[in-house]
């Protein structure tokens, strides 16, 4: 405990590999929390737009305000009507799937619907913090979209399923040319050992 991080590159590489990805493709934060916020004050320019469908995560107004942006709640969890409320002005979409607190779920062939079909200025910010909880389709059915929509970066959390809350870790993943952005997005320090030492032995 008296030693600073001396990185995270075992925690990385065994989260890859759970995922048959390349660990530069992932980036730990301080909770999927942290990393959700840190994204949109990267990708935001003030007056820029961020919608969700709502009720939702209430971090997400927040996330908007913090980046000096607009927050729009869009009223029904579909495809259609999130895409109803894409402005000029929008810059980023933030999916909680499942939802949380309604448990609404949209597979991801309806995901890759969404994002095929938004603006190419639009990123799409996936929280997966729930999905453990979802047995209707693979578990990185959505994940896997990273691969062909580099727009999308997908965010998982051991605080729900794992129990893990108090360690405060998450990750976040993107597809290939994303590690600029993730190495943006995650803290400068790192995370701590406590917590890089706990999910490791929790995952193996």
């Amino acid at each position: 405990l008296h030693r600073y991080t001396e990185g995270s590159a075992e925690l990385r590489a065994e989260i890859a590999h759970r995922h048959d990805i390349t660990p530069e493709r992932v980036a730990l934060g301080d909770g999927a929390s942290q990393l959700l916020a840190s994204a949109a004050q990267a990708l935001m320019e003030p007056g820029d737009e961020l919608i969700t469908p709502w009720p939702s995560y209430p971090l997400y107004p927040l996330m908007a305000r913090r980046a000096r942006g607009a927050f729009v709640p869009v009223a029904g969890f579909s495809v259609d009507a999130i895409l109803s409320a894409v402005t000029e002005r929008t810059r980023l979409v933030v999916l909680c799937n499942p939802n949380d607190p309604t448990g609404a779920f949209l597979p991801a062939g309806e995901i890759d619907r969404l994002l095929t079909a938004l603006p190419e200025r639009v990123g799409v910010l996936l929280d997966e913090a729930l999905r453990d909880f979802v047995d209707a389709e693979d578990a990185d059915a959505a994940l896997a979209l990273t691969e062909a929509h580099p727009r999308l970066l997908a965010f998982r959390s051991f605080s729900k399923a794992w129990g893990l809350a108090g360690l405060r870790c998450g990750y976040v993943v993107g597809g290939p040319g994303s590690e600029p952005l993730l190495g943006e997005i995650a803290p400068p320090l790192g995370i701590g050992e406590l917590a890089q030492a706990g999910v490791l032995e929790a995952l193996q």
